[in-house]
């Protein structure tokens, strides 16, 4: 499981925090970021639009430790994005991995953590970029399993993350999207308990269309 704890910013509800590593300086921060044309992705300190283009396919592993009951919400999520923008632009791979830690391996995995004190106290998951002049190398996404329970159908009651609403949104900061202040957007930095958002929003097209088209 993680070894290396990563530390940043709160966000209530979601407790989504996006990292970028710009691998040449070697350490974490948050990217600084624009807005053009009512778009919402990250940009480096130049200015330039950072994302995994030219690539037109990303490829996600799982960890040995995601529960097959789990991984067709985690695809379903997946396929959200690909979807509309027509392309297949993330596709899960059927193999898994044994990764101790989320590192620069070229590898985007997806880790189900056991432990919450990788995580802030209202943290549901957690997404980490490396990046190199503006060109994304891989993307990790990290699900904690510990503070949370997740559903994959609506419940009656009870304080539980629909686990599909969490990861459409992960997945939209692997892309390369930050967060979008509009409640309807699936990047709007909270989720609530039972809320389930998995219909991309206008603005969620125009950004992702920004980034790829």
């Amino acid at each position: 499981m993680i070894k290396t704890l990563l530390v940043g910013l709160m966000f209530i509800f979601v407790g989504c925090d996006q990292y970028q590593l710009n691998q040449p300086q070697g350490a974490y921060s948050d990217l600084a970021s624009a807005e053009k044309d009512s778009c919402f992705y990250n940009i480096d300190s130049t200015g330039n639009l950072i994302s995994w283009a030219p690539d037109q396919q990303i490829v996600f592993y799982f960890e040995n430790d995601v529960p097959e009951e789990m991984k067709s919400a985690i695809k379903d999520a997946a396929a959200k994005w690909t979807s509309t923008s027509g392309e297949n632009l993330i596709q899960i791979s059927p193999k898994t991995v044994d990764s101790s830690t989320t590192k620069l391996d070229y590898k985007n995995i997806i880790y189900w953590i056991k432990d919450s004190s990788y995580f802030n106290t209202k943290e549901q998951g957690r997404t980490v970029t490396r990046w190199k002049r503006a060109k994304i190398t891989d993307s990790d996404i990290l699900i904690n399993a510990t503070a949370f329970q997740f559903f994959l159908q609506a419940p009656a009651a009870g304080s539980k993350i629909h686990l599909g609403s969490l990861l459409v949104h992960e997945f939209g900061h692997a892309l390369g999207l930050r967060h979008i202040p509009f409640p309807q957007s699936l990047m709007f930095p909270s989720l609530n308990y039972l809320q389930v958002r998995t219909t991309l929003s206008s603005i969620d097209s125009k950004t992702l269309r920004c980034e790829y088209q």
